[in-house]
């Protein structure tokens, strides 16, 4: 376990994690989720997105060790992300999403939500992003074998972590109506 993990908790109680498989939505509901606090909570308070991902790729000689071609993406410095991101996450209302988890402090979070989908609909979602053949099978693979909810399950407080099906715009509608929910609670 890395020494960020082992820190002293973080005096927030909005902070919340989205993970899951590639293709299951975790975008989609961030962004959703985020336009629609806009419009029901102070300035102050509205959630700060942060597509962990994008942080790399738009700065991969901070953030990235090297870049791997055979899976057509960036090895991480997790050192490097959760050092930058500290200060950001101790103020709270950060709304941070990557598929994985297990490297993230603990303290962070005062939720986890992992976003599961069918492998029929993920296969066509990552299909539609013009994934590789073999980069879609690993991920539906990953998903069939709950690689994502498994690490969100072993790396925090089972209490604060969430399994939601991710397949339809309804699905959606019900996980962004119910991260909404719970964010208001906590204003």
């Amino acid at each position: 376990m890395a020494e960020h993990r082992k820190r002293k908790p973080t005096k927030c109680l909005r902070n919340l994690l989205l993970t899951g498989t590639p293709g299951t939505g975790k975008s989609t509901v961030a962004a959703k989720f985020c336009a629609r606090m806009r419009l029901n909570v102070p300035a102050n308070d509205w959630p700060v997105h942060i597509n962990v991902s994008e942080l790399i790729k738009e700065n991969p000689s901070r953030f990235a060790e090297e870049f791997d071609s055979e899976r057509d993406c960036f090895v991480i410095n997790e050192d490097a992300v959760v050092e930058h991101l500290e200060p950001i996450v101790q103020k709270c209302n950060v709304v941070l999403e990557h598929h994985s988890s297990d490297w993230f402090p603990e303290r962070w979070f005062s939720r986890v939500v992992v976003l599961a989908s069918a492998t029929d609909v993920l296969y066509r979602r990552l299909e539609a992003r013009g994934y590789t053949t073999e980069k879609v099978q690993e991920n539906v693979e990953a998903e069939i074998m709950q690689v994502c909810a498994d690490e969100a399950m072993t790396s925090y407080d089972r209490k604060i972590v969430d399994i939601y099906e991710n397949n339809t715009e309804d699905d959606m509608e019900r996980i962004v109506g119910n991260l909404c929910e719970w964010w208001l609670i906590r204003s």
